[in-house]
């Protein structure tokens, strides 16, 4: 079932203004993955995630966003991935900062709007739970913050949805409809057996690199990498309980990727690296315009 049939609520109301197929959706998802490199890169810059400054983590989250077919739509999970990105980035702000309410709350609301586009995404929340545990020390007051910061873009629609008597469609797009625990559409073409194993090479290639992210770096770097791994973990969790999983819920677990994938670019030698981008990305426009040279 495609993303955009399974999207929250916000979607519900977007779709409409917008369509998910055509020119307009085709210009508004390059605009919101731009916006997302440019969102990634100030991250990945200003904690200081790679060995150097360069523009290979909005790049790469590009290539892999838009990798696959399945992802060239206007999907409620890219729209989602740009509230991701903005939590992430608040999470690992929190570091070593005495006073942070404010971040705390903020994270979780952005998490928590994030689920109202893509209901799966809710799993974000332990995420944040996981980032708190690994930045600073247990205070049960901290987590509560989270908590409401999530549930506060929840309650405030449920309340809009409830004057204007659409609390039983609220209730079935966040709540009812979209979660079914390990149940997967059914393909029936071959290019699902390229596209999956893609996707686990890419992210053993990201696990397997652990050693190498954290090489050399500070503590306070290396905690902010792992919230990464954190990140990849339950948004890939995810996949299980969204009812009728298709190839595209795969762009839950861009973002963290994308940037991990770019470490290893950055760590190879300039001369590897940009020979190895172009020959990804020729394979992938491969891929994408396949149809034109198999007839598929």
């Amino acid at each position: 079932m495609p993303a955009a049939d399974q999207a929250g609520i916000l979607g519900h109301w977007l779709y409409p203004l917008t369509g998910t197929q055509g020119l307009l959706p085709t210009l508004l998802t390059i605009v919101l993955l731009s916006v997302q490199a440019v969102l990634i890169n100030v991250l990945v810059s200003n904690h200081r995630l790679a060995s150097e400054v360069s523009l290979f983590p909005g790049l790469f989250y590009i290539l892999i966003a838009s990798s696959l077919p399945a992802f060239l739509c206007f999907s409620p999970i890219h729209l989602a991935n740009t509230f991701l990105i903005i939590a992430l980035g608040g999470l690992m702000s929190t570091y070593k900062q005495t006073s942070c309410a404010d971040l705390i709350f903020n994270v979780g609301l952005w998490m928590g709007v994030a689920s109202l586009f893509y209901p799966p995404l809710v799993m974000l929340l332990f995420v944040g739970m996981a980032g708190l545990n690994v930045l600073r020390a247990y205070k049960i007051r901290e987590r509560l913050m989270l908590l409401a910061g999530m549930a506060t873009p929840y309650l405030l629609t449920a309340l809009y949805c409830f004057w204007n008597n659409e609390l039983s469609l609220f209730l079935d797009l966040q709540i009812f409809k979209p979660f079914e625990f390990w149940s997967f559409a059914k393909y029936e073409s071959w290019k699902l057996l390229v596209e999956l194993p893609f996707w686990f090479l890419l992210i053993l290639i990201a696990i397997g690199s652990s050693g190498a992210y954290d090489f050399k770096m500070q503590m306070q770097v290396q905690k902010k990498i792992s919230i990464l791994y954190w990140a990849l973990l339950f948004t890939g969790i995810s996949t299980c309980i969204q009812q009728e999983v298709s190839i595209e819920h795969l762009l839950v677990t861009a973002v963290p990727l994308g940037i991990m994938i770019s470490f290893n670019f950055i760590l190879v030698s300039k001369r590897w690296a940009e020979m190895l981008h172009l020959i990804l990305l020729v394979l992938i426009l491969c891929w994408q315009y396949k149809g034109y040279f198999m007839g598929a």
